[in-house]
């Protein structure tokens, strides 16, 4: 859909792809636009999406829809509402989202359905280098709506410092992962990487696979675990992607009532601890499961 999946490898070869889009292309047009049609705003998501895929996925599709469904109640309530700007980044030839992904696909499936008039959207402009809008989309995001997780940051970290985006410091600022979680980043990359073959094979890597490389067999258990919990995810979330989480819970205490308040007692502690994948990374926040009907959401 719109999520990240690629590895730091991809990363790296998508961010000297865009460098080189930018200086083979035009300077940005001036004055600095104010409303975009949408579909003249491209998508670049191994560069400037920082939430990843799998277990990711269903709810990035589920936020979108509930999004489309808040614009139209807001339209419908208010035909001057307006959304939030979407924040963009010339790349030569184009402008690129990076920050708004998910508003900007709701705004678009509403094109397609019909439901709403007007096919322009707010946007604001960053200036700056590719690093420096990786970075921002980066620190933007871990403040929106749909929570990165505890292994989206790890993974965007890892991508980060493999396309030298920035210091441990400001990666460590952008995405909530600590240094000391970046120093082991490095020391991985230093260790394995010491020729041009073997940092192929590192780049190619993302930070739960290249982590092993060092891992005592305690990280190894958290990895296989990790591993599972990803591979359960993708089907699960498959079934349960459109699914109000009242229905869900009501399905769980219908197929085993015990089961069900052992989950809700896990899923308690699970929102208290600070990372279930084993990096040291502080607490992420949980949004609403969705916008009142009728209430313009702030998106």
């Amino acid at each position: 859909m719109i999520l990240n999946s690629g590895t730091g490898k991809e990363a790296v070869q998508a961010k000297q792809a865009t460098e080189e889009r930018i200086k083979s292309g035009s300077p940005a047009p001036t004055p600095p636009p104010k409303r975009l049609p949408l579909d003249q705003i491209i998508l670049i998501p191994e560069v400037f999406q920082p939430r990843s895929g799998g277990s990711q996925a269903y709810r990035s599709e589920a936020h979108v829809n509930t999004l489309a469904r808040s614009l139209t109640n807001a339209r419908a309530a208010n035909p001057n509402a307006r959304t939030a700007p979407v924040l963009v980044f010339w790349v030569g030839d184009a402008w690129a989202c990076l920050d708004g992904h998910h508003r900007l696909e709701a705004l678009r499936q509403n094109a397609r359905r019909g439901t709403v008039k007007g096919g322009t959207v707010a946007v604001e402009v960053f200036e700056g280098t590719v690093a420096d809008a990786m970075r921002e989309a980066t620190r933007r995001n871990s403040q929106d709506k749909l929570t990165m997780t505890a292994q989206d940051k790890s993974e965007r970290a890892w991508q980060l410092l493999l396309t030298k985006a920035g210091t441990h410091r400001q990666i460590a600022e952008d995405t909530g992962v600590t240094e000391r979680t970046l120093t082991r980043m490095a020391k991985v990359i230093r260790d394995h990487g010491a020729t041009p073959e073997k940092l192929e094979m590192v780049q190619g890597l993302r930070w739960w696979q290249a982590k092993k490389l060092d891992a005592g067999a305690e990280d190894q258990d958290v990895d296989a675990r990790a591993a599972k919990v990803q591979r359960k995810a993708e089907v699960y979330g498959k079934v349960m992607k459109d699914d109000h989480p009242d229905l869900v819970a009501e399905v769980l205490m219908h197929l085993d009532p015990e089961k069900a308040k052992a989950v809700a007692r896990r899923l308690a502690l699970l929102l208290t601890k600070l990372d279930p994948y084993g990096d040291d990374i502080g607490l992420p926040e949980f949004p609403p499961d969705e916008v009142a009907e009728g209430e313009q959401p702030d998106f």
